[in-house]
């Protein structure tokens, strides 16, 4: 597919193209701003209309390599003056599953957090269980004579 092709067909389904990479925001409408071409990859700058997405400009990384079903392969956030990988699929031709979002970051966190929930439940049951063993301590009886 030549560069005008692809183009043309990155502008007429750019809002299927953010759906898919975004399926929590379906209302969303996209806005192509740059194209750039290499081989068969074109590098698409979007940004989301009303800005739901949480970033306010991407770049979906769309292979070519089979014209009849191109696929978003990745997409980058902007950081300043960098661009940063959000997602990388791991098949960059194979266009049957959805972009895959790496585990990194957000997955560290995650698993921080919950080890951290654990630690405290741990505590408070260690916690409970002295209070009511403490409430169950025969006391001496005693003695009135």
């Amino acid at each position: 597919m030549d560069q005008a092709s692809r183009e043309e067909w990155i502008n007429s389904k750019i809002d299927e193209i953010g759906r898919e990479a975004f399926p929590d925001n379906l209302e969303e409408t996209w806005m192509v701003r740059a194209i750039q071409h290499d081989s068969d990859v074109s590098y698409v700058e979007a940004e989301a209309t009303s800005g739901t997405v949480g970033y306010s400009r991407l770049k979906f990384v769309m292979d070519f390599t089979d014209p009849a079903s191109p696929t978003n392969t990745a997409a980058m956030s902007r950081e300043g003056d960098e661009w940063s990988m959000l997602y990388q699929s791991r098949d960059r031709t194979s266009g049957t599953e959805g972009p895959e979002a790496p585990t990194g970051g957000c997955g560290r966190i995650v698993g921080l957090f919950n080890l951290f929930l654990g630690v405290i439940g741990i505590i408070f049951a260690i916690t409970l269980n002295r209070f009511s063993l403490k409430q169950r301590e025969p006391t001496a009886p005693s003695s009135n004579c």
